[in-house]
């Protein structure tokens, strides 16, 4: 046919062009191979492993690294509070002393132990207010950190959301492409049948085939973006990470 003859022009003009065989360049330029049924071009794709839930929710963001972070700082600022507030107050303390004595006369050493005991009481005196303003900054320091750990809980809510909206919206679009890429994978058999038949040409045939092929590639995309989704969720909920493998490594 004409549109052979024109490849086979282009094919030699373009082994003159590399300087190679037709034949070889024919080979190499070849599509792949397709079988009867049409579809022996599909990729597979690995799909996420699931994981189990095995904690409460709170539980689950309560693994999330930012959070942990938060709430050690939130900890300290309130026992820094408390340290500072125990300043402002008498303290009772109590203290012992044990000791040796040697006394030496003329030739004779005498040795005698001594010891004491008793409570002592320190009062705060008169500082123009300087307890009392460091306790208030300690006091906005732990009120800051509590405010913090409730933003980073709150935004860490958010992502948990919208990570679960991106995993439950893409499970329902790779149905519903899936469901598309079957339709056609079915109207490509018929149509192949059909050509066999001489009841449709090849070009028909070829049509469907292409199709079917973009259908199922949409497929592959979508289920790409559902493992993302599924990864994303997988992060904000921590990633796997937890205190006690932190605190074995760092051992």
């Amino acid at each position: 046919s004409l549109w052979q003859a024109e490849a086979q022009i282009a094919l030699q003009a373009l082994a003159l062009l590399c300087g190679e065989r037709a034949d070889t360049l024919a080979t190499e330029l070849a599509p792949p191979a397709i079988s009867n049924e049409g579809f022996d071009l599909r990729r597979s794709q690995p799909r996420v492993p699931g994981f189990d839930v095995t904690a409460l929710p709170a539980q689950l963001l309560a693994q999330r690294p930012d959070l942990t972070a938060a709430h050690q700082r939130w900890i300290a600022a309130v026992q820094q509070q408390r340290s500072v507030e125990a300043q402002r107050w008498p303290q009772l303390s109590l203290a012992a002393l044990v000791g040796e004595t040697r006394l030496q006369v003329g030739g004779a050493t005498s040795n005698a132990s001594l010891w004491a005991f008793g409570p002592s009481l320190s009062l705060p005196l008169f500082d123009g207010g300087l307890r009392a303003a460091r306790s208030d900054a300690a006091q906005a320091a732990a009120d800051e950190a509590a405010a913090k750990l409730q933003a980073q809980w709150q935004l860490a809510v958010a992502e948990v959301e919208e990570a679960l909206q991106r995993v439950s919206s893409g499970g329902a679009r790779e149905r519903e492409v899936d469901a598309v890429s079957k339709e056609w994978e079915g109207i490509a058999r018929r149509s192949h049948t059909q050509a066999l038949a001489g009841l449709q040409s090849g070009i028909q045939r070829n049509t469907t085939f292409r199709n079917a092929l973009t259908a199922y590639d949409v497929v592959l995309s979508v289920r790409a973006e559902y493992a993302l989704a599924w990864i994303r969720l997988y992060r904000t909920l921590g990633g796997g990470w937890n205190q006690d493998t932190l605190t074995a490594s760092a051992r």
